[in-house]
């Protein structure tokens, strides 16, 4: 792969990340709490999650300098021509609670599926950067819309039309396609009858670096939201971005996972291939460490359960790697480090 793919694929990544949601959603004012039943009131209900991410995603958005520098000879340059683009799409998870809030206003009431940002090394009690794709407003008639947006996202009460509908909002085309799923087993549950809306957002000038963008959502007419899933669509590839699973319902609490793993080593430097030692720092002392590593073919391998913060892979293959940290609690909560990409040679 050469140094011009990964840059445009992060530039690719960033437009998903900070793609404009404009507009405004108004209806009828009412003082009521509107619940649509594919979306029913969760207030102060606690779920369990399991977020899955691509480790580019936070690559791009930690800021991450290219490997593609000065240390590096032509040689090594030139073996990098031939990495498959799998290890774009590769993903990791982990395991966060969500809660659920809502905010009534006179027009619509806002609702919120909130989650701790520890598939961004981020756990915090805050709402964290991929709130625009959670976040939902109710009308009086209890259509559901994306928060802020003119994106429909169900019709009613009765759900949606198994049927096509295009929406414009500037220059961006959103089409929506609606089915339903007679069963779908998500977590350790399976779900009859579940409506599923994707959305299909492109952009009318490709030559901007605009990408087509896919969300589907998956809602389950008592439970709400049980899956989602976003792609980049690059290169005539989908390319997983994030998903969200649901695991377990009404958990009781609402906690945070541990501090992410910090420090990974060896990180945007070629190294020896002939012994390669991992390590990275850690504030915890009662955790578990699940070290995953990809090659550029997008093979994993996957050291699970470790205890210290050093692992000795020994001789790898030459190749570029790019690999992470999960941090397992007590709780059985996760979280996962920014990741780090290496060449071994």
């Amino acid at each position: 792969m050469k140094k011009a793919v990964i840059l445009e694929v992060s530039v690719l990544l960033l437009v998903f990340l900070v793609f404009s949601l404009s507009g405004c959603v108004t209806g009828p004012s009412g003082p009521s709490i509107y619940s649509n039943p594919y979306l029913s009131n969760r207030t102060s209900e606690y779920d369990l999650i399991e977020v899955s991410v691509n480790p580019s995603v936070m690559l791009t958005m930690g800021n991450y300098t290219s490997i593609f520098n000065d240390d590096l000879s032509d040689e090594h340059l030139n073996d990098l021509k031939s990495i498959s683009p799998s290890l774009l799409s590769v993903t990791v998870s982990c395991r966060e609670d969500a809660k659920y809030e809502v905010d009534v206003s006179d027009e619509e009431t806002e609702y919120r599926m909130i989650f701790s940002g520890a598939w961004n090394a981020q756990p915090t009690e805050e709402e964290q950067k991929m709130k625009p794709f959670f976040d939902f407003s109710i009308t009086k008639n209890l259509e559901v819309y994306l928060y802020e947006s003119d994106i429909k996202l169900i019709d009613g009460p009765n759900g949606n039309a198994a049927a096509t509908t295009t929406t414009t909002i500037g220059s961006a085309t959103i089409v929506r396609g609606s089915s339903y799923i007679s069963s779908l087993l998500v977590g350790n549950h399976v779900y009859t009858n579940v409506l599923r809306v994707n959305l299909l957002f492109s952009g009318s000038d490709p030559s901007n670096g605009n990408s087509p963008l896919e969300l589907v959502y998956f809602f389950d007419k008592s439970v709400g939201l049980i899956k989602f899933d976003s792609y980049l669509i690059y290169d005539s590839n989908k390319i997983p971005l994030m998903s969200v699973d649901l695991i377990e319902t009404n958990i009781g609490t609402y906690e945070i996972g541990p501090s992410p793993a910090t420090n990974l080593e060896p990180n945007n430097n070629p190294v020896s291939k002939n012994d390669v030692v991992f390590t990275w720092n850690s504030t915890e002392t009662t955790v578990a460490y699940n070290l995953i590593y990809f090659n550029s073919n997008g093979d994993s391998t996957v050291v699970p359960s470790l205890s210290h913060t050093t692992y000795d892979a020994g001789p790898l293959d030459s190749d570029l790697y790019l690999w992470t940290i999960v941090t397992v609690g007590s709780n059985g909560l996760s979280t996962i480090s920014q990741p780090a990409l290496f060449m071994a040679y």
